[in-house]
């Protein structure tokens, strides 16, 4: 149980201080105990266990937070360094090489750290992919009667696959465009373009589990368009990490030279929170009030409240 611990010390301590070859973005799963680490330098994602451990010192009651000691792989061959787990405990990624955003399931990862898989089993399916066989389905289900339609439902849930789905891919996504920082709220995903954000979206709003866009009456010669994404913010060509809250995006770049932190609400226009940043990069939410960033250049790590509903 992590909830309301408190460090007592003031001190900050190594959790996890060996296998690890560059560690860059990080990201825990409060309601799980996990912390995953994207180690840029490795190409791989880590997840922790993190537990309390209490103990006595004198007639002093301590408690601290440890790991469980297990270093778990759950991707391993691609370019990462943003990483982030929403609220159901699927976890999601950047890959800056292959231009794509993607999104690791939690029964894939619950499988793994049972031993039903190994890291190196997981393959990636891509959007092209996922498309195809979601446009077979289509024209499957189009070519039966109500009564085969309503057979054909499945009474068991499906098999866990070892797969990594490729859910948004530069190469067909008019909206990808070197990714940078991902975030999701269990229903929609958010992610930064590092380059060429004023035309495929400085921030980007998708959905975890895109529908095709697929016509009834259509052919198997009619192509499948990409899964459906929509840009949110185009001010600046680059934008770096993103944080999603309850009321809004928050996501940081650097504009004339500037560091700046901007918020965009459903609909709205983008607002800048803050603008006295060198070069900020990772950002993070509280659950509550407030919004920390990381200043890359300025060597801080900075806090602002964002309000609540």
């Amino acid at each position: 149980e992590l909830k309301n611990f408190k460090s007592r010390t003031g001190r900050t301590f190594a959790l996890v201080d060996s296998g690890l070859v560059e560690p860059a973005g990080l990201s825990f799963d409060q309601n799980r105990g996990a912390l995953y680490v994207a180690d840029r330098g490795a190409s791989k994602i880590y997840r922790y266990r993190v537990l309390v451990e209490d103990s006595t010192a004198g007639n002093t009651k301590v408690h601290k937070l440890v790991t469980d000691g297990v270093q778990l792989c759950i991707m391993q061959g691609q370019s990462v360094e943003w990483v982030s787990v929403d609220t159901t405990g699927d976890v999601f990624y950047s890959d800056t090489s292959r231009n794509t955003i993607n999104r690791i399931p939690v029964d894939t990862i619950d499988r793994l750290s049972t031993g039903g898989y190994q890291c190196g089993d997981l393959q990636v399916r891509s959007e092209k992919e996922q498309m195809q066989k979601a446009q077979e389905q289509a024209l499957e289900l189009q070519s039966m009667t109500d009564d085969e339609r309503e057979a054909s439902h499945p009474t068991d849930a499906p098999n866990t696959e070892p797969v990594i789905f490729s859910v948004y891919e530069g190469s067909i996504s008019p909206h990808v465009a070197v990714p940078g920082g991902v975030a999701s709220d269990g229903e929609r995903l958010y992610w930064t373009n590092a380059e060429a954000g004023k035309q495929a979206g400085t921030v980007v709003e998708g959905r975890v589990q895109p529908d095709l866009p697929f016509a009834v009456g259509g052919s198997n010669s009619s192509a499948p368009a990409p899964f459906v994404s929509h840009r949110i913010s185009t001010n600046a060509d680059a934008a770096y990490g993103i944080a999603k809250s309850n009321i809004a995006v928050f996501y940081s770049t650097n504009v004339s030279g500037t560091g700046y932190v901007y918020g965009v609400m459903p609909g709205g226009t983008p607002q800048p929170f803050v603008s006295t940043l060198i070069e900020p990069r990772g950002l993070c939410w509280d659950g509550d009030n407030t919004v920390y960033v990381a200043d890359e250049r300025g060597n801080q790590v900075f806090s602002f409240p964002v309000g609540r509903l």
